[in-house]
């Protein structure tokens, strides 16, 4: 699928191309999205999976700061004890 919507072949791309498909899931609305980015950009699918990953990366440190402000007493909390 991600072949025919990049409309290339993938033989020298093949193992970055596994890992995208591992990354998005096989979703084939990712796989759409994903494939129309790297053709309209031509940006390789290795450039492509770096930047993915950065973003991961980003939303886990986001996920992370948001659950360890939501630990934090409210000052609320405090003033009602």
């Amino acid at each position: 699928m991600l072949s025919k919507l990049l409309e290339t072949g993938l033989q020298e791309h093949t193992e970055d191309a596994l890992e995208l498909l591992y990354h998005l899931e096989k979703l084939p609305l990712a796989i759409a999205q994903a494939a129309a980015f790297i053709r309209q950009t031509r940006e390789p699918i290795s450039r492509y999976l770096e930047m993915f990953k950065e973003c991961e990366i980003n939303q886990q440190e986001l996920l992370d700061e948001s659950l360890t402000l939501a630990e934090q007493p409210t000052y609320h909390h405090i003033r009602a004890r």
